[in-house]
């Protein structure tokens, strides 16, 4: 990242020597290049591109990155400018070529505008802007952090705008044990955690953990099965608030489950071991690595309207990818694929009526049958009060308990916001 924040820097002075909006879109475009092109190795840079509408030659649009078309004026400030850029922009996004955009972007490479065409018109979508930098080559914290949102936004147009389903299987692609992200997580977790360990508060916890898991495990438990099970708390956790689309004022408010309880969702986090993150000492390094979690799933995946779409145990294959084998078999957690998870269910409620038979999965790890389950009864038009009391599951294992109970939450999907009671997870 320090490396692209010198790229920016090195982009924002060759602004102030730009003197044509054609060297505005040549800077913007080495600057891709340095930061986002070259991180995901696409080809899908085209400049003054020829377009058509209904085959007739109309025009050449500044750059494309993608689908996205961008616009260069000399300055947004410039009234007649910017109306001339937005005209243009209408054009572009009418064109043979371009018709099927999700968006275009009018900008003088500080402020960037993003429009999309709706029924005719432009709609302004979002707008965006560089800092001012004032104290160069210095940067102060907040600056930095400026930066970083500039990036991370920019990217979140344009490589955002090819997002991959979420899917159990894309999960375990960005967020599995042999991932980018994991890797850089789990060493800043181990990193972090040196720093604190002695707290009085921290090791009672850690302790306690330790008492829990050896019950099931042995005593020949490995301390790195803490951090893993630290990453996939944090991890689970944000997964749920951005699929239940929680709004939030900060990653903490979301980790510590306060947006749950104000959500009316009681239980969700309620014995948490891994608590230890939440130490002034260790907030801001982690919570910078959280957030960047938070980005990959707003940006790099398709989540809209996803927990009525949900068709399967979106992190069971998580959790067998981070918990090695030899750890499941020792607990006997064996996970049933989803396929034969509805084949069970089928069965064994074939002759019984489905609005009132109680279900109780006494091992029920990441909850895949409690999944199926509750979306059989909402099926069924069962109301959430009784599906609450007739969808139970319990586990030993805290981590899957947690699993467990945010598949619950995303197979209940819009029955919560439909809701006026507080709720507590039978799991």
């Amino acid at each position: 990242m320090e490396e692209k924040l010198g790229f920016l820097i090195s982009y924002l002075q060759s602004l102030k020597n730009a003197v044509s909006e054609a060297q505005i879109r040549d800077s913007f475009l080495n600057l891709l290049r340095k930061t986002l092109i070259r991180e995901e190795n696409f080809e899908w840079r085209e400049i003054e591109k020829s377009v058509h509408w209904k085959g007739l030659f109309v025009g050449r649009i500044d750059l494309s990155v993608g689908k996205v078309v961008f616009e260069f004026k000399k300055s947004l400030k410039n009234r007649k400018k910017h109306k001339e850029g937005l005209e243009q922009l209408k054009i572009y996004l009418q064109t043979d070529e371009f018709k099927a955009s999700p968006f275009g972007i009018l900008t003088d490479g500080k402020t960037f505008e993003v429009y999309r065409l709706e029924n005719g018109k432009l709609v302004l979508v979002d707008t965006f802007s560089l800092p001012e930098l004032k104290n160069l080559p210095d940067l102060s914290e907040e600056e930095i952090k400026d930066l970083k949102r500039f990036l991370y936004k920019l990217d979140g147009y344009l490589i955002g705008n090819l997002k991959v389903p979420l899917t159990s299987a894309t999960v375990v692609r960005f967020f599995g044990y042999n991932s980018q992200v994991f890797a850089k997580v789990y060493s800043a977790l181990r990193e972090n955690y040196e720093k604190i360990k002695d707290k009085r508060e921290v090791l009672l916890k850690f302790n306690q953990w330790k008492r829990y898991m050896e019950l099931v495990y042995g005593k020949n438990l490995k301390d790195e099965l803490f951090f893993r099970h630290t990453y996939l708390s944090v991890l689970v956790k944000i997964l749920a608030g951005k699929l239940l689309r929680f709004n939030y004022q900060n990653i903490w408010e979301l980790l510590s489950g306060k947006i749950f309880e104000r959500f009316g969702i009681k239980n969700y986090i309620d014995r948490d071991f891994f608590a230890w993150i939440f130490e002034e000492e260790t907030k801001e390094p982690l919570g910078e690595l959280f957030e960047e979690i938070e980005r990959i799933l707003e940006f790099k995946f398709e989540t809209q309207n996803l927990t009525e779409e949900l068709e399967e145990d979106l992190l069971k294959e998580l959790y067998q990818n981070i918990v090695t084998r030899n750890e499941r078999e020792i607990l006997g957690e064996y996970y049933t694929p989803d396929w034969l998870v509805e084949r069970i269910l089928e069965e064994i409620l074939s002759d019984k009526d489905i609005r009132t038979v109680k279900i109780l999965d006494p091992a029920c790890g990441s909850g895949s049958f409690l999944f199926f389950a509750v979306k059989k009864k909402k099926e069924a038009k069962v109301p959430l009060r009784e599906i609450l009391n007739t969808v139970v599951g319990l586990d030993i294992n805290p981590i899957a308990v947690l699993i467990a109970r945010t598949n619950y939450l995303l197979a209940l999907g819009n029955e919560l916001a439909n809701r006026e009671e507080e709720i507590y997870l039978p799991v």
